[in-house]
């Protein structure tokens, strides 16, 4: 057992020794990592050359909103007074020079001759107006009322004024007395509008307008004992004969059109002024209605067997007289 163990440890020290002989042996040839360190890696192909030119810079487009608006309104060409005829059942036709064009609105009683006369734009101003007023009456020896169809046109002084002036406009109609300087007594002087119609791309505004001497309007009468109406409808029935003698169509400008609303925020303030012995203060405030609740009022938060609480003000502190009980109780 003993020569057994012996020859163990023998084999495995031979095979030890010759395992170490082995390893230290095998090695690289020193010729061999001469010739590797002096070789130099491949160099790679040189890549073909190309001009370069130079590149301006990029123009950054600007945007719209950025842009201010070249916008070159037309100085305003304001008409002169002057005075024509005009021919009206011969269709539209322009009376002269002058910014309107009178034709005959109803076949069945045709109007012939028209005489149209327009201020200077100083006394178009102190009607009230804008650039064009004229009076339009009969030339044709007739004294019955007519009608024509009347074109006044605003297309040289469009540009004047902003807040797109020239869909504001609107025709006005005067007693004849209004061109009188000083005014007759009795002379009210109430605009009155006319319907018409605004061609935007025309620049004019066309009306169907009465010429001529008709029979005024009865105004209703007032009732009896009551003094201001009755001073009211002698005013109204004075207006009205005077509309019947003749008129005067003016071109004004007003506060809403198509584009919308230009006039002044009507938001009606209210002060009240609270004065005592000592002191007093002044409060101006201006009413906010509150929006309404998109989905309903609000919910009721209390239970369907709760009686409602009571809404009456406390004006002041309450007392309770308390109730006693007797001594025998």
């Amino acid at each position: 057992m003993r020569i057994r163990r012996v020859r163990m440890w023998l084999t495995a020290a031979v095979i030890a020794v010759a395992m170490s002989l082995l390893v230290s042996g095998v090695g690289v040839p020193e010729d061999l990592v001469r010739r590797a360190a002096a070789a130099s890696p491949d160099e790679p192909a040189p890549e073909p050359s190309v001009d370069g030119r130079a590149v301006p810079d990029a123009k950054v487009a600007q945007g719209v909103e950025e842009k201010d608006p070249k916008v070159t309104p037309k100085p305003p060409v304001w008409p002169k007074a002057g005075s024509a005829e005009v021919q009206a059942d011969a269709g539209l036709e322009r009376a002269a020079d002058l910014p309107v064009r009178i034709a005959a609105a109803d076949k069945a009683a045709a109007v012939g001759t028209v005489k149209v006369e327009t201020l200077a734009p100083e006394a178009v101003r102190k009607l009230g107006g804008v650039g064009v007023a004229a009076r339009i009456e009969r030339a044709d020896g007739s004294a019955a009322p007519g009608k024509v169809r009347a074109e006044f046109s605003y297309a040289g002084f469009r540009d004047a004024f902003g807040g797109n002036f020239a869909s504001r406009l609107r025709l006005l109609r005067l007693p004849v007395c209004a061109l009188t300087t000083p005014r007759p007594r009795g002379c009210v002087v109430r605009p009155q509008p006319v319907a018409a119609r605004n061609d935007l791309k025309k620049g004019v505004l066309v009306a169907d307008v009465e010429i001529g001497r008709s029979t005024p309007v009865k105004v209703p009468a007032a009732p009896k004992g009551d003094a201001k109406a009755a001073a009211r409808a002698e005013v109204q029935q004075a207006a009205a004969e005077q509309l019947a003698a003749g008129s005067v169509f003016v071109l004004a400008g007003g506060m809403t059109g198509p584009d919308g609303n230009f006039g002044a925020t009507d938001l009606k303030p209210s002060g009240t002024w609270q004065a005592g012995t000592s002191g007093g203060s002044f409060s101006y405030s201006y009413p906010l209605p509150e929006p309404p609740s998109p989905v309903g009022n609000g919910p009721i938060c209390r239970s369907p067997t709760t009686p409602p609480r009571s809404t009456a003000k406390v004006t002041g502190p309450t007392t309770s007289p308390a109730r006693s009980a007797s001594a025998g109780s």
